[in-house]
Parts: structure tokens; sequence; C-alpha cells
């Protein structure tokens, strides 16, 4: 197994991953190392990546498929097998470069009807909803949904008041507008 292993996250949205050869590598030295990550919450384990003799990697948050936290863990390869699995310290939490697939539309509305909007992204992220600059939060008005990759926003009961108002998505590295108008 490899030994001192070290996690370090100073770096925004990476992780460094660091460890030594087992004492006894140098009879049966290590052919190379599988590290698996797991997204805290979850039971499964997915290999993330493989290296032959480099005692450090850097995890970028742009390799995991959603945003999340993210546990890691390490065993070394030789001739003989796999050894027991090591644990590093402490997850990280990693955001994957989103882009936008389909933006914010302008909706025109009847008053007291709901307006919908809609951003489909091509990575799962958490992002946030505003109206005119403020941030909104899941209650009886304002219903924000997300679904992987696809982000939603309805307002329920739309006002005259609402004319014109500016509805903006905000997540790591994406912001979109578009605007409300009520008939």
């Amino acid at each position: 197994c490899p030994i001192g292993v070290q996690i370090n996250t100073e770096r925004a949205n990476a992780a460094l991953l660091s460890w030594f050869p087992a004492q006894d590598s140098r009879k049966n030295p290590p052919s190379g190392y599988i590290i698996e990550r797991q997204e805290v919450g979850s039971q499964e384990w997915l290999q993330c990546l493989t290296t032959d003799s480099a005692t450090s990697v850097e995890i970028l948050g742009d390799s995991v498929p959603c945003e999340a936290d993210y546990r890691f863990r390490i065993c070394s390869v030789n001739k003989y097998g796999r050894s027991g699995n090591v644990e590093f310290p402490r997850a990280v939490h990693l955001v994957p470069v989103a882009r936008i697939q389909a933006p914010l539309q302008d909706a025109l509305v009847p008053e007291g009807q709901d307006a919908c909007f809609t951003i489909e992204l091509s990575a799962s992220v958490i992002g946030t909803w505003f109206l005119n600059g403020n941030q909104l939060q899941d209650d009886e008005r304002f219903s924000i949904r997300r679904s992987r990759t696809h982000q939603s926003l309805r307002i329920r009961g739309v006002r005259d008041t609402d004319n014109g108002a500016e509805i903006t998505f905000i997540a790591y590295g994406i912001r979109d507008s578009a605007a409300l108008y009520i008939q």
C-alpha cells in the first residue's frame, strides 16, 4: 500500500494528491497506482486515473461529472496484483466547467399566468437564480428545480409589476439573463 497520503486543496477547484511508495517496494516495486473517487454520500468508488511512477497527481474540477464533495483513495499495482486501498484524509469540493447548451429565453406571459425559464448546461452544477438582482429562494412564488444539467425557474402568477424584469442564472463560470414581459 502507498503510505503518507496527503491531499492539498489550496488551489481553487483542484486537489493535489501525493503519496510515497510502500517501504518494501524495493523488493516488489509497483508497476503503477490506481486512484479512485467517490462522491460523498454514495457507496460507489470509480476509477479516475492511473499512473506508472508519479507520486503525486492533480485532480481538476473539470474531470468530475457533477458538482459535489469527493473523496479519493489509492492502491498500488505490481506483478502480484493490487494492494489494499488507502483513503486520502478529507473530501474536496469540485465543480466541472460547464458551458451553456441552451440559453435562457425571454418570456411573454399573460398577467396571472406562470412564467417558466430554463437553461441547459453541459455539466451538472449548482446555480442561483436572480430577479432584478435579488437572489431567489424556492418558495410559494418561485419554484426552482435542477435535474442534472437542466435548471428551471417557475414564477407563479406573474403581475403587471413584473413587466421588464431581468431573470438571471449564475453558476460556476456561467451567467445568463433573459427578460420577462407581461401581456
